[in-house]
């Protein structure tokens, strides 16, 4: 069988998602690190819906802070600017997807859960390993199967015979995939950060969560993220809902074998978390 050339299909799209404007700039003038806090915060103010979502996320439970914030200079101040570059990116790649695909809905939305609870669980290893730093590991969760979200929108057919190949033989999503194309999930996804300028590390655990590559820039929050895929989809399930056996990568294993032996006493704690987060990414 002839593999899809899934690459070059994908460079064929004309109406890929693109990240808005003031967001795409905020980006770049963090990643810059020339300008100043209020350059920072004007540009990023030029998109009035984001910053309405910023404040209403840094008021949300979600980050649980004592004072209201008022405004975005406030935001960028009281959270830090890498915070709320992160949540920046959030916000903006689900509002993304959300905009299209919408006959995909259901399984959109199971894809977004599932990266939610990779997020969380990210974060809170990331909080008891001391590896990483929460909200980078947050957002590395998030956006980790953002390939697969290309693949429901984009290419729906090949997405189709994925789920078929599963559902025919024991077989992970990764492990079916690679029998009908020549790039997975994780590749088409790293590709789509490419396009997108998103930092380096983020397109490093985004392309290389399963292969955990030596090559990625950011190697602590790429095993976090890593580790916080496999708990979830050995205690929750994967997307589908069917549940893999608590095995990480090599390189993995000592960093995080007592986070794995003791998920069932963990794993509930953080759960109403991932409930909070789901509510407040995927409301309408």
């Amino acid at each position: 069988m002839t593999k899809q050339d899934i690459l070059t299909d994908l460079d064929k799209i004309n109406d890929l998602p693109t990240l808005p404007v003031a967001a795409f700039k905020f980006n770049q003038m963090v990643a810059e690190g020339t300008a100043s806090m209020k350059e920072i915060s004007i540009a990023l103010g030029q998109d009035q819906a984001i910053v309405l979502k910023i404040l209403k996320m840094a008021n949300s439970a979600f980050f649980g802070l004592r004072k209201k914030v008022e405004n975005l200079q406030h935001a960028v101040v009281i959270l830090g600017i890498n915070t709320v570059r992160n949540a920046v990116l959030s916000l903006s790649v689900v509002d993304c997807f959300k905009a299209g695909g919408k006959e995909n809905t259901g399984d959109a939305m199971s894809l977004w859960k599932h990266s939610l609870a990779v997020a969380v669980t990210g974060q809170y290893l990331s909080q008891q390993t001391k590896v990483s730093t929460p909200d980078d590991c947050f957002v590395g969760g998030l956006l980790h199967d953002v390939g697969k979200l290309v693949l429901l929108q984009y290419f729906p057919q090949t997405m189709d015979s994925v789920r078929q190949a599963m559902a025919e033989k024991p077989a992970s999503f990764l492990m079916a995939e690679r029998e009908l194309t020549n790039a997975n999930h994780a590749v088409i996804g790293g590709a789509l950060a490419k396009k997108w300028r998103l930092p380096e590390g983020l397109l490093g655990v985004i392309k290389n969560h399963h292969t955990m590559s030596s090559s990625s820039v950011d190697m602590d929050r790429l095993k976090v993220v890593h580790a916080a895929n496999i708990i979830v989809n050995g205690y929750l399930g994967d997307y589908l809902g069917r549940k893999w056996p608590l095995s990480t990568h090599p390189s993995v294993e000592a960093l995080m074998k007592k986070r794995l032996n003791t998920v069932d006493i963990w794993f509930p704690e953080i759960e109403p978390h991932i409930q909070e987060a789901c509510s407040f990414f995927l409301e309408e």
